[in-house]
């Protein structure tokens, strides 16, 4: 029969891979070609994490399209449930101005606008999904195939190369202006969306058309993708990427990992608290390290990864099943 512990596990260390990013240790490796790996198997975290959201949410759609409305319902509430808390938590509670991102005061005018057209620094990944999930939806409403939609993704993503060339150019011109003017202000979070369509269309494509084990083919995309990735500065949103997600996403939805069912729940709730909390315990380990050296970073996994599993433990306790809303 076959199991998800796989992805229950990768989930864990792709969340390492999200503490690892935001610590800002990798761009201090002084190697290039070390930097530049290490650069791009961080860079699958996110993409990795979209892929399984849609491949469990669109499999289900599929398998029971009496009920898909209600799937979808299910997520985008649990998305949202996730998001407001913890955008409350770290915008208003712990920023106190709602300037997430972007720094600054602004008061309720600018936690609205983060709120619903930003995200909150590394709570974008719930945002988009309030908006990329209900999209897909609705193409897959109107008799769009999962092929098409999935294409569509890969052209939101090749747009939103566009859109940040020409809105970060000097003296646009035409549309370039109204990209430059989005682009400066940052007004609306389009690397969310754009991230977003393309990933969840590909769970979504996984969900449909299910694995390829051709190793050979595999690694033909395998090696395409890091040959169009390491030279690529963009790499969050470089074509590789799609390549390297799309071969990492087969290997991982293929392999059949035997593990005990409470320990694999334990991790996939981890990887969660992990998510939405590794930018308190990031901002708490900074007072007295710094984080993107060595010893900082290590300290900052252990301190998150120890919070986590304590969180886990205590929220089964009597009187703190309170907690569990925030995961």
């Amino acid at each position: 029969m076959k199991n998800y512990n796989s992805i229950d596990l990768t989930k864990f260390i792709l969340s390492i891979f999200v503490i690892t990013i935001h610590c800002y240790i990798v761009p201090t490796i002084q190697q290039p070609l070390l930097r530049d790996i290490c650069m791009m198997i961080q860079y699958t975290a996110v993409p990795l994490f979209f892929c399984f959201t849609g491949y469990f949410l669109f499999r289900r759609v599929l398998l029971a399209p009496e009920g898909a409305k209600k799937n979808i319902k299910r997520a985008w509430l649990r998305f949202g449930k996730l998001y407001l808390i913890w955008f409350i938590i770290y915008s208003v509670i712990i920023d106190g101005q709602g300037g997430g991102g972007g720094g600054g005061g602004g008061g309720g005018v600018n936690i609205l606008h983060n709120l619903f057209c930003r995200g909150y620094n590394h709570l974008w990944y719930l945002w988009s999904g309030l908006y990329c999930i209900p999209i897909i939806y609705l193409l897959l409403k109107i008799k769009i195939k999962p092929t098409a939609i999935f294409i569509i993704g890969i052209i939101a993503y090749i747009f939103f190369r566009v859109y940040s060339h020409y809105g970060s150019v000097d003296n646009p011109q035409g549309i370039c202006r109204l990209f430059a003017y989005i682009w400066e202000h940052h007004l609306f979070n389009v690397f969310g969306i754009c991230n977003g369509l393309c990933y969840l269309s590909m769970g979504l494509l996984f969900a449909q058309k299910g694995t390829t084990k051709n190793k050979r083919w595999l690694f033909t995309l395998f090696i395409l993708g890091i040959l169009l990735s390491i030279p690529d500065r963009n790499r969050t949103l470089g074509i590789g990427m799609i390549l390297i997600t799309y071969v990492a996403c087969n290997l991982i939805l293929n392999w059949n990992l035997k593990m005990n069912k409470n320990i694999a729940m334990q991790f996939r709730e981890a990887s969660t608290f992990i998510y939405v909390v590794h930018g308190a315990t990031i901002a708490l380990t900074s007072k007295w390290l710094s984080v993107n050296q060595l010893n900082g970073w290590i300290a900052c996994v252990l301190f998150t990864v120890f919070s986590a599993f304590l969180f886990i433990k205590l929220k089964e306790q009597k009187g703190f099943s309170w907690l569990k809303q925030l995961i």
